[in-house]
């Protein structure tokens, strides 16, 4: 049978796997009550072709009181980010030039738009959070993640499904399961203070873009509100 030394070790061999981006994502559950999951995989469609067959992931699914939100986990030091070229995509939905989390944003909203997703996320999401209700009662838990499951359970088919997914920017480089400092610190901070313009590129497509400058202690995403992923800065046609 397994004991703490064994788990201790499971956890050193795990975090030879975990990148920047994995560490951020685990600080903001730590601080993010509604978590209800990570890595929502979005299975391909039966006519899907080329890329769009692939399974794309969004990072962090939160139940946001009664409504389904998506957010897109990027560290700053993160070439998708950015793009100096106006944002296009290719004659078939490809990706071109600019910065290409639009185009995965984008991508997540068409498979999200299909009618019947939204009643399948919803369904499965309703399902997985009554599990997480169920495990927390097992042991006894409480907290404000209860709280936040229970509310969105008790929602129902009222639960809605908040489209497009926000971008939740790294500028501080996390630390390794020790705490130990890493010396890429000051290249995260440089990248954050040059973040600006592209942040306001990303905004004038529709995108909330929030960034988190240090280690969170407290909820660091905002609700999310409706709208959509627009191919032309500041939603232009």
């Amino acid at each position: 049978m397994a004991g703490p030394d064994t788990i201790d070790a499971w956890i050193r061999t795990a975090e030879t796997y975990a990148g920047d981006e994995k560490r951020f994502v685990d600080d903001l559950v730590a601080v993010t009550p509604g978590t209800i999951d990570l890595e929502m995989g979005l299975p391909a469609d039966m006519h899907s072709v080329m890329k769009e067959r692939t399974a794309p992931r969004m990072d962090l699914v939160v139940a946001q009181g009664t409504e389904i939100a998506f957010w897109e986990a990027k560290c700053a030091v993160n070439g998708e980010l950015r793009g100096d070229a106006p944002y296009t995509e290719l004659p078939d939905g490809g990706y071109g030039e600019g910065p290409h989390v639009l185009w995965q944003l984008r991508r997540y909203q068409r498979w999200m738009n299909r009618h019947y997703r939204v009643v399948q996320v919803r369904e499965a999401y309703l399902e997985a959070t009554r599990i997480l209700l169920g495990l927390a009662e097992m042991f006894g838990k409480r907290g404000p993640a209860i709280e936040a499951w229970q509310s969105f359970v008790a929602a129902g088919e009222k639960v809605a499904v908040i489209l497009p997914p926000g971008i939740v920017v790294s500028g501080y480089c996390p630390s390794r399961a020790d705490g130990s400092p890493r010396a890429e610190s000051s290249a995260y901070a440089a990248k954050l203070r040059s973040f600006d313009k592209h942040k306001d590129r990303l905004s004038g497509h529709g995108v909330t873009v929030v960034t988190v400058s240090a280690k969170p202690d407290f909820p660091a995403l905002p609700k999310l509100r409706p709208g959509t992923v627009s191919a032309v800065e500041d939603g232009g046609c």
